[in-house]
């Protein structure tokens, strides 16, 4: 069973980007920093995306947007 999750909040910090050599080739991975506010109550999540096309779309975002990511557990 898949549960999909939706996290929709404020970057914190620019995106961090590693990269990791691996058989191949070399593998991206972008971390964002995403604090989500609900009344009183604040949370924060670290996000990491290795997806291509997502890591290029986070890779332009800059700190204090509003970003929405979707994903699978």
């Amino acid at each position: 069973m898949t549960n999909r999750v939706t996290i929709t909040g404020v970057l914190q910090d620019a995106p961090k980007l590693r990269s990791f050599e691996q058989r191949g080739g070399t593998v991206e991975i972008v971390s964002l920093w995403v604090e989500v506010k609900d009344g009183e109550r604040a949370d924060r999540f670290t996000v990491e995306i290795n997806d291509g096309k997502a890591a290029t779309a986070a890779k332009a975002m800059k700190k204090n947007v509003i970003v929405e990511v979707t994903g699978k557990l």
